[in-house]
């Protein structure tokens, strides 16, 4: 519906603020209007500026996967409570700050993906360090970052293009599997771009 009301293109995958709105994002799934530096967890999201809100008919449902352990003592939240459990193909979406592609440039709507089930393992930001590796939500599926959440019993739930939906294991050797119970990986090989464009 985004794609038809939009003249054919993708919703961006993010578009940072300039000016005096600097240090401020409107990523795909809402508005991060908090100031620059403020540590995850912390930051402010307007989930109805985002682009794809219109199209949403419950915010706080249908875009909270409810395979995705909130309640976990590995959690670590990106944005003041849960934002978005799936990644988006930023390929579609321009990457950070690039132009979105039109659906003409698309090679097969039945072959690409659109959004699926993702996470990162964080070890990098408070609470989460190298001793203690973390689950957060992810915004990200590529053909080069290990961002696919197995989630569904060992698999990752993908939606492509045209609407339909399959379901992946980890493509082989891609798994991080630091956090017990938390499989999180690629769906093919490093580079692969066979489903992203």
């Amino acid at each position: 519906m985004y794609v038809n009301d939009n003249n054919g293109y993708f919703p961006p995958y993010v578009v940072n603020g300039k000016g005096d709105k600097k240090g401020q994002r409107t990523w795909f799934f809402g508005h991060e209007s908090t100031k620059a530096g403020t540590a995850e967890g912390d930051r402010d999201l307007d989930k109805t500026a985002g682009p794809l809100y219109p199209y949403i008919q419950e915010v706080g449902k249908i875009e909270v996967c409810q395979g995705f352990n909130y309640e976990g003592a590995l959690w670590k939240e990106k944005f003041k409570g849960a934002s978005y459990g799936y990644g988006y193909n930023w390929l579609l979406g321009g990457r950070s700050g690039g132009a979105p592609m039109h659906v003409s440039q698309v090679r097969s709507a039945a072959k690409v993906i659109l959004f699926g089930d993702c996470g990162q393992v964080n070890t990098f930001q408070q609470p989460a360090s190298p001793s203690k590796p973390m689950i957060e939500e992810f915004y990200i599926l590529s053909e080069t970052e290990n961002t696919a959440h197995f989630r569904h019993n060992g698999s990752a739930n993908m939606l492509f293009v045209d609407g339909h939906v399959e379901s992946f294991k980890p493509y082989p050797g891609s798994t991080d599997t630091r956090i017990k119970g938390e499989t999180v990986g690629r769906i093919a090989a490093k580079g692969d771009t066979t489903y992203f464009k």
